[in-house]
């Protein structure tokens, strides 16, 4: 039994914990390609979504930019009407007339312009060789008075082409409050410029309107757009849309140094990606990441910003499913694996083992079950059919065993019967040989008698001659019967060597 346990505890076992392992290693490679790939696509996803709203807004902008550009122009030709016909001239520094009629002071116009389209307009007279004031205008000062008397911005983006003496259509900022603007150079008869006819029309409405667009988009739940204007310098840059700074300038929300990078990091960056970012828009992440679009017309940027753990909660939600459903796959599959391998390979393996066991203890008459058709079966089958074999093997063996038995019972009681005839053999022999040898003994006295007898005779040879031949005739026989008995004592030398010889092998028998 536990050789059982054993077989199961190092092929099975070893086998699912194996197949268990590499099929989690296999889903955990296949789920971190999946998630890797997922979280780009996800990240991918989440900057054209926040990329489209930026786009969206700044595209918004540049259409009302072309927009009001449009109205520019068009009241352009509403004031200008009212100069229609005639001749400016400068009499004096800083003094200008229209057909002999002096401008300086002279709100019919400019206020006309008002009434009619709700803007404003202004007259300017040059003054030197570098200025021109405003002689007649409708534009009011922060105190409310006209702007009369006040200098145009040399470092505002109209001088330089009026003084070239261009047309300048586009915003401006009139004491903190945006326009859209049209200045037109007023030449005399000689295409000197000696002055300026200014329209324009507030902007705030038309920035209301857009920060109120920017405003409504949220990002992620606490992200969202904000308008940056960047000014003429990074320490300039205004925020034209915000929650909670709008008209601050950055530098008022972090410290002036980190503010001008990130102005340059907007403005630099070829994409319009920014990665890594401090939080501007919002106050309650430091994960903040961004994507910038700038409006062409007006020159602003509109960020999209957001945090990134809020941008991608929802991904990251569906990962941890991914996960939890691979970790559940895993436990079920190694469940599986572990139940399929017991069943399929541990336990023929454990049958076969049991088997061969009872066979390595003599037991043949346990047959091996066949429990499928796969390689353990035939497994199984080789082993049933070495049982068999064996067996009969065995069994061939024991009946030749007792074959030989019976053969060599049969082989001892002939021995036994060889050895009790040779006994009696070699009895006999002896009898003969105690025989012969009183018969040689006898033969010996004979012959010593002979001698004896001879060497009488011999002494009367000449007179008992007829004896002698007698005696010579009795002593040649005894020489013959003397050979005789040798070689029957050689016989019987003989007879007693099979004789011993027999005996052995009957006791060896």
């Amino acid at each position: 039994m536990n050789n059982n346990n054993a077989v199961r505890a190092t092929v099975a076992r070893r086998v699912s914990i194996w197949s268990s392992v590499a099929i989690a290693a296999l889903l955990i490679v296949i789920c971190g390609a999946l998630s890797w790939v997922l979280t780009n696509q996800a990240q991918q996803r989440t900057l054209d979504y926040m990329s489209a709203e930026a786009s969206s807004v700044a595209r918004v902008a540049d259409a009302l930019d072309r927009t009001a550009r449009d109205s520019a122009n068009r009241l352009y030709d509403v004031l200008a009407g009212d100069f229609a016909g005639g001749a400016f001239t400068l009499e004096g520094d800083g003094e200008l007339a229209f057909n002999g009629q002096k401008l300086n002071g002279n709100f019919e116009a400019v206020d006309r312009f008002t009434r009619l389209t709700g803007g404003n307009a202004t007259i300017f007279a040059r003054k030197g060789t570098d200025d021109f004031i405003r002689i007649t205008t409708s534009v009011k000062k922060e105190d409310g008075s006209r702007a009369v008397g006040t200098t145009l911005d040399r470092a505002g983006a109209a001088y330089a082409k009026l003084a070239a003496g261009e047309t300048y259509v586009g915003p401006a900022t009139l004491f903190k409050v945006p326009y859209m603007t049209r200045y037109s150079p007023i030449k005399d008869a000689g295409g000197k410029v000696v002055g300026i006819l200014y329209i324009g029309f507030d902007m705030r409405g038309l920035h209301q309107e857009l920060v109120k667009m920017a405003d409504a988009v949220k990002l992620y739940g606490s992200g969202g757009l904000y308008l940056l204007d960047p000014g003429k310098t990074p320490a300039d840059a205004l925020l034209r849309a915000h929650p909670r700074a709008q008209g601050k300038k950055l530098s008022e929300l972090m410290p002036a140094d980190q503010a001008e990078r990130y102005v340059k990091t907007v403005t630099e960056d070829a994409d319009g990606v920014l990665e890594e970012v401090q939080a501007v828009y919002g106050d309650s992440y430091q994960d903040a990441f961004a994507v910038a679009r700038k409006s062409q017309a007006t020159g602003w940027w509109v960020i999209a910003e957001a945090s990134r753990a809020q941008a991608l909660a929802a991904h990251n939600t569906t990962l941890w499913v991914l996960w939890g459903l691979m970790l559940a796959t895993v436990v079920l599959l190694g469940l599986g694996v572990t139940w399929m391998l017991g069943r399929w390979v541990g336990q023929p393996l454990a049958d076969l083992n049991e088997a061969v066991g009872a066979v390595a203890n003599g037991d043949l008459t346990r047959p091996v079950l066949v429990r499928q058709q796969d390689d353990l079966g035939a497994l199984a089958a080789g082993v049933e059919r070495m049982r068999l074999q064996l067996s009969r093997t065995i069994n061939e063996v024991r009946q030749a065993s007792d074959s030989i038995g019976t053969a060599s019972a049969e082989v001892a009681a002939g021995s036994r019967d060889l050895s009790s005839r040779t006994e009696q053999s070699a009895s006999h022999l002896q009898e003969t040989a105690s025989a012969l040898e009183e018969l040689a003994s006898s033969m010996s006295q004979t012959a010593a008698s002979a001698a004896q007898a001879h060497q009488l005779v011999g002494e009367s040879d000449r007179a008992a001659q007829r004896g002698g031949n007698v005696v010579a005739q009795v002593v040649t026989t005894m020489d013959e019967i003397s050979t005789a008995s040798r070689q029957i004592g050689d016989i019987i030398g003989t007879i007693d060597s099979i004789a011993f010889q027999t005996n052995i092998l009957a006791l060896n028998a």
